[in-house]
Order: structure tokens, then sequence, then C-alpha cells
């Protein structure tokens, strides 16, 4: 297939948007299509968005200039440009560059939220002004009503899409996305790693860069429990710097950012990640992490939430736990004390987390899925 693939962002840079966008084409390549890529879409600010950003400022309200129609009209003026005319579909990281898109050709995004469900879900998208709220669901309806197909990331997504914007059931698809890694590991490899790990201490790892929105104090917490329970724990924490009082925690590691597009960064990580015995993000708000997917792709079982799209990606007891984000520490703790303390416990739910990942949150699945829906638009 020819297709051209559509992003506000440059898609080829691995380290944009954890890396998603980046391997949706690069995975469509490796299964044999073409692709031209779309990208870097303008970001022009007319003074009189500006000066409106400004003005709601003041009065207290957030105002998004990337949902605003003459913005998505500049966007739709550029890819109209810029589309290979052999191109037979067009496929967009997310739901807006669809809005104002008038090109006679299949449409399908994928994406992993609906514009509905993010307002006041996540911190920037907190305190809308009317205006963003008013133009937001308008483009959002405009955007997925103009598409052929609409895929998302998880069943929370596709129920939102449906319910806000009268969205034909046949219309919406759910895929999970793949995990941004390469790994060869098969299940004795997983089961050998899982088994050679020593049980002296529990190491715990927070990966990401929104510590109070992935729940980075609930994470120390769960590793404060733990410890004061007599089980010698570690959280290690990468990605963010949560400050000299966190860090000065005589059971915490910071590790900070750590460039994986380095191979000393890459390295560094993978060691971090073998060393762990779960991944630990008890998060407020969120849509599918990518890295849940990443963790179990090594063995390594989640212990998280219950928010957002997460129940799409951890499925309990198989591929790690969730939580309500109102649970305390205790709660989570107990969870781990009782996989720590039963090793052969462990070991099976490191081989179910693989298999979860072999199964269906690796790219080469999804994207065969992905393919299947392209091939039919066309």
């Amino acid at each position: 297939m020819n297709i051209s693939y559509i992003s506000s962002f440059d898609a080829t840079d691995i380290n944009s948007y954890s890396g998603t966008g980046y391997f949706i084409p690069t995975k469509l390549k490796d299964a044999g299509d073409t692709i031209s890529y779309v990208g870097n879409l303008s970001q022009l600010n007319p003074l009189h968005q500006k000066i409106k950003r400004n003005y709601y400022s003041l009065l207290g309200k957030k105002y998004l200039i990337e949902r605003n129609p003459g913005v998505l009209k500049l966007w739709a003026s550029q890819i109209r440009k810029e589309t290979d005319t052999r191109s037979q579909v067009l496929v967009a990281y997310s739901s807006q560059p669809f809005a104002k898109l008038d090109i006679a050709r299949p449409k399908v995004f994928w994406a992993d939220a609906v514009f509905a469900n993010m307002v006041d879900y996540y911190e920037v998208y907190s305190n809308l002004c009317q205006e963003s709220i008013k133009d937001g669901n308008r483009m959002e309806y405009e955007a997925i009503h103009n598409a052929s197909i609409a895929v998302y990331s998880s069943e929370w997504a596709a129920r939102a899409a449906i319910e806000h914007y009268n969205v034909p059931d046949g219309k919406v698809k759910v895929i999970p996305y793949g995990a941004n890694i390469n790994v060869d590991y098969t299940d004795n490899d997983i089961a050998e790693r899982a088994k050679n790990k020593p049980f002296d201490v529990c190491n715990l790892l927070f990966l990401g860069v929104e510590w109070e929105r992935k729940g980075g104090d609930k994470a120390v917490a769960i590793a404060r429990e733990l410890n004061q329970r007599g089980i010698k724990t570690i959280l290690s924490i990468v990605g963010v710097n949560p400050g000299e009082e966190i860090e000065q925690l005589d059971f915490v590691k910071v590790y900070g950012f750590i460039n994986k597009s380095e191979e000393k960064g890459l390295q560094l990580l993978n060691q971090i990640i073998s060393d762990s015995h779960f991944l630990v993000l008890p998060t407020r708000a969120d849509c599918t992490p990518i890295v849940y997917n990443e963790m179990n792709a090594h063995g390594i079982p989640v212990i998280t939430t219950n928010e957002g799209g997460i129940p799409s990606v951890i499925h309990d007891g198989v591929n790690g736990f969730m939580f309500s984000k109102d649970e305390d520490a205790e709660e989570f703790s107990n969870a781990i004390e009782e996989l720590f303390s039963h090793k052969e416990k462990y070991i099976e739910l490191s081989r179910s987390a693989f298999n979860e990942y072999l199964t269906r949150l690796n790219w080469k699945t999804s994207i065969a899925k992905f393919r299947k829906i392209l091939k039919e638009v066309i």
C-alpha cells in the first residue's frame, strides 16, 4: 500500500510522543508498505490568537490554540499540498488533521483518546475556557465523521467516541499500541531471568516524565510501606527528577532522564529494567501508557491503577495488577508482598506478562490488524 502518514510533529524522530508516532509508520514500512511523511504541521499562531490566549489567561482560563478551527484549516492546507498523489490512504497519528481536510481519499487515524474524555482529565486540558471546549468538541466531531475508520488504542477511548460524538459502532475499532522497543526474548529466557533475580531486595521501578500525574508520591509511599514491613525495597526513578526531598531518601535511586536513542543510555535503561521486579505507576490519569507494553516485553509485571485506557492493556493477575487511584499504599503493597514472598508465583506472573506482550502488546500483531483495516477501506 502507498500511505501518507500525517502528524503534527516529526514522525521520523523516535523521541517524539514516546516513540509511538515513529513506530507506526516504521512498522508499516517493515510490513511492505510505502510511506510518505507529512509532518511538522504549521504551528503559526496569528496575533489575534495570541491575544486571545493571553486574555483568557488573565481570566484564569486556558485557551487551546491547536483546537482552533483556523489553525486546523492551516493544517489541512499544508496536508493537501504535501500529500503524495500516489497515496491510496491517509493515516494520521491523531484525529485533528482530518477536522478540516477535504481530500477525497480514505482517511484513518489511530489515537489514544478523544477530546471529550480529556477535558478536566489531564492538567493541560483542565480549566479550559468555554470557547476551547466548544471548538475542541466540534473539531473532534468533524474529524471523526470525516475519517473512514477511527481506530483507538483502548475501549475507554472507543466508548467515548461512540457516546460523545454519535459515531456508529462499525466505524470505531480498537487495536492496542505495540511496545516501542525491540526484544528477542523467548519464554525460557524470561523464566530464567525471573528465577535468577535476587529476592533479598525488592526492586521497584517508576518510569515516567510527569511525577504528579503518574503517582510518583504514592510510588514512594509504597516503597516506604514495604520497607516498614521488613521487605528491603529500593525504588528506582527514571525519567524525572522528583526533588531534593525525595532524592535524599535512602531507599530511592534517581536516574533522571535517560536518552535511550544513545547506546550508553539504552544499556543503562535495559539494566535498570532487568534488575527490577515490578514497574510501579499508581497513575491518576492515563490513556494507554506504552511503558506497560515495554515492561511486559521484559517480563516485568505492572502495578498500576484502573484509570482511563489502562484496563485495555493490563489484565488483573495476568500481566500485573490494577487498583483504584484512591487506594492507599497498603493495598498496592499487599499485592507486591504476596508475589515477592512467593518466588514461583512471581515467575509465573513474569512469564504471563511476557505472553501478553507476545500475543497482543507488540507492533507486529497490532500492525497486522491495522493493515487489514486499511486494505478494507481502499
